[in-house]
C-alpha cells in the first residue's frame, strides 16, 4: 500500500506543479470578465469520450472561477489532465491549447496557459519549439501570450527564441547544437509509450509492463506514466478505471500485480468513488472467485463505514496476511 500511496502523491505534484505556477502569475492579473455562454452543465466534468473541445471548455471555465470555490473544486481536474498531456502527450495537449486560446483571450488566461507551454518547451523542445515559433509568426495575439513566459528553467537559447518568436522576430542567434538534439530512443517498446486514442488495453498492458521492471530504472521512468494515468482515472473517471482493472486481472494474475491492483487501484477507487462503484465490485466478486481473492489485499483507507463493510463481505481474505487458505 504505501508504494502505491507513493506513486499516487507524485503524480499528483508532477501534474500540480504548472497549476501551482499558472494561479501565481493569474493572481498578478487585473480581474478579467468571464468568457460569455459558458455552460455549467455536467458535460464539464470528465468524460470516458473526452473530446479535445470539451476539456478546452470546461479548462477555460475553470480559468475563470474564483479559487477554492465548489466551482474551482469541480473543474480542477482540467488542469490534472493538462499537465498530463503537457508531459506526455504533447501534440493532444498544443491542440487544446490553440483551442482554448481561440475562444477567449485575456490576461488571466495567459497567466494560466504559459505554464503549460513551459512544460511542452522542457519535456518536447525539438518537437514542438519550431510548432511554437512558427504559431507567433502567425498569430499576432499568441506572440503576445509568449511575451508573458518567464524563463525559471528554460534554457538560454530556449528562451531566447521564444522571446523573438512573441516579438516577431527570426531568432538570429547561434544554434546550441544540444538544446534541440534528437531524444534517445525510449527505453521501452514505443506501443507500450502513451497513445492519442488512449486504449483501456494499451494502459492495461503497459501498467503491467511497469510491475515487471525494475524500480527507479529507465525503463521504470519510461512507463511511470501509467500511475499518473490510472491515478487520474480512479479520481474522476471510475467507470473507464473499473474496465482497466478488469483488464489487467484478466491479463496477469501474478502476485505482483495482485498487490498492485488490490493495495493501489482498487483501494483508491473505492477511496475516491466508492458508493459509485462497490455494486460492481460485489457483482464481479460473486461471478469471479479469483476477483474476490483479490480484494482482500485492499485496506481501507478513507473508505466510508458502508463502502468498507460491503467490501468484507464481498471479499476472500484467505491467503493474505496469514489467514488460513482452508
Amino acid at each position: 500500500m504505501q508504494m502505491a500511496v507513493i506513486l499516487n502523491w507524485l503524480g499528483e505534484v508532477d501534474v500540480l506543479c504548472p497549476f501551482v505556477r499558472a494561479s501565481r502569475l493569474a493572481r498578478k492579473q487585473s480581474v478579467e470578465p468571464r468568457p460569455k455562454n459558458m455552460s455549467t452543465e455536467s458535460t464539464l466534468l470528465p468524460l470516458d469520450d473526452e473530446q479535445e473541445k470539451d476539456l478546452a471548455t470546461a479548462y477555460l471555465k475553470f480559468a475563470h472561477s474564483e479559487s477554492k470555490t465548489s466551482e474551482w473544486d469541480a473543474l480542477f481536474w482540467t488542469h490534472y489532465r493538462m499537465g498530463y498531456l503537457a508531459h506526455h502527450l504533447p501534440q493532444k495537449a498544443w491542440r487544446v491549447i490553440l483551442s482554448i486560446w481561440s475562444s477567449h483571450q485575456c490576461p488571466r488566461m495567459m497567466g494560466s496557459l504559459s505554464g503549460h507551454i513551459r512544460t511542452l518547451l522542457l519535456e518536447h523542445c525539438f518537437e514542438m519549439l519550431p510548432i511554437i515559433e512558427a504559431e507567433a509568426h502567425r498569430d499576432p495575439t499568441f506572440a503576445k501570450l509568449l511575451a508573458g513566459l518567464e524563463q525559471i528553467t528554460l534554457s538560454d537559447e530556449v528562451y531566447a527564441r521564444v522571446m523573438a518568436a512573441s516579438e516577431s522576430r527570426v531568432w538570429e542567434g547561434a544554434p546550441n547544437c544540444g538544446t534541440l538534439e534528437v531524444h534517445a530512443p525510449s527505453a521501452v517498446n514505443p506501443d507500450l509509450m502513451p497513445q492519442e486514442d488512449e486504449k483501456d488495453e494499451d494502459l492495461a498492458r503497459a501498467y503491467i509492463a511497469s510491475l515487471q521492471t525494475e524500480s527507479k530504472s529507465e525503463q521504470w521512468q519510461a512507463l511511470f506514466w501509467t500511475h499518473q494515468r490510472v491515478n487520474y482515472l480512479t479520481k474522476y473517471l471510475p467507470h473507464k478505471a473499473w474496465r482497466v482493472i478488469l483488464l489487467i486481472w484478466s491479463m496477469d494474475q501474478s502476485i505482483t500485480t495482485m498487490q498492485n491492483l488490490s493495495a493501489g487501484m482498487i483501494e483508491d477507487l473505492l477511496t475516491k468513488n466508492g458508493m459509485k462503484m462497490i455494486a460492481l465490485v460485489e457483482a464481479e466478486a460473486r461471478r469471479d472467485p479469483s476477483f474476490a481473492s483479490l480484494l482482500g489485499g485492499v485496506w481501507r483507507n478513507r473508505m466510508t463505514d458502508e463502502v468498507w463493510s460491503r467490501l468484507q463481505a464481498a471479499w476472500d481474505r484467505r491467503g493474505w496476511d496469514g489467514v488460513p487458505n482452508a
